[in-house]
């Protein structure tokens, strides 16, 4: 059995995403409470469930706020 390299596979290019949009306020209210808390990873996952932004996008949002 050979194994098969992903540098193999086509590389399909990147296309810029959109900047995700901004959460409602209470979102937001409830992601800076849950930083003061020093809960950070919750905050991240209630941010990428409130706009559905990828990991990388709500980490950088949220240490942005």
């Amino acid at each position: 059995m050979t194994k098969r390299s992903d540098d193999s596979r086509p590389k399909m290019p990147r296309t810029p995403s959109s900047p995700p949009s901004p959460p409602p306020a209470d979102v937001e209210a409830r992601v800076r409470e849950l930083l003061a808390q020093k809960k950070k990873i919750e905050a991240i996952k209630l941010y990428r469930e409130a706009t559905g932004c990828g990991l990388k996008e709500a980490k950088e949002a949220v240490e942005s706020l």
